[in-house]
């Protein structure tokens, strides 16, 4: 089974955007060409990191004028998705603004259909230092 491809859009808006490229394996944090049937493995999605810690982190920073441009959005102190793929585009399309998005994951093998599944997340841009209150309104996730 490969790294799923993920694309995103926000609610209401099309086309949808791909982020490109294969998505980071948990396991080893990252790209892997394949594991092994039968096992359970899971990939990282993407994280969010705390606005006052994101020039700490290399490709967190490039957003504004994307967001700004693309999004019609200024960002400010607000959290962002930062989608984890194995390439990180100097667009900085992989980094999207607080808002309701439907992400749409390719999932499939040589020995099985390729399946398409959606993934609702609700990002508040606000960030919370209790891990509950992130997970709770900060940003919820349904399948």
């Amino acid at each position: 089974m490969t790294a799923p491809p993920v694309g995103f859009s926000r609610r209401a808006q099309n086309p949808p955007t791909s982020v490109g490229g294969g998505s980071v394996w948990s396991h080893t944090g990252k790209i892997t060409e394949s594991i092994s049937g039968g096992l359970f493995k899971y990939f990282d999605l993407f994280h969010i990191v705390d606005p006052k810690q994101r020039k700490d982190f290399p490709g967190e920073e490039f957003i504004v004028t994307h967001a700004e441009i693309f999004f019609n959005h200024e960002i400010g102190e607000e959290t962002l998705l930062s989608f984890d793929t194995e390439v990180k585009p100097l667009t900085s399309s992989h980094l999207v603004p607080s808002g309701e998005y439907e992400v749409c994951i390719r999932i499939g093998s040589a020995d099985a259909k390729t399946t398409n599944k959606s993934i609702y997340v609700n990002h508040s841009g606000k960030w919370h230092k209790n891990e509950l209150n992130m997970l709770s309104t900060g940003i919820s996730i349904k399948l």
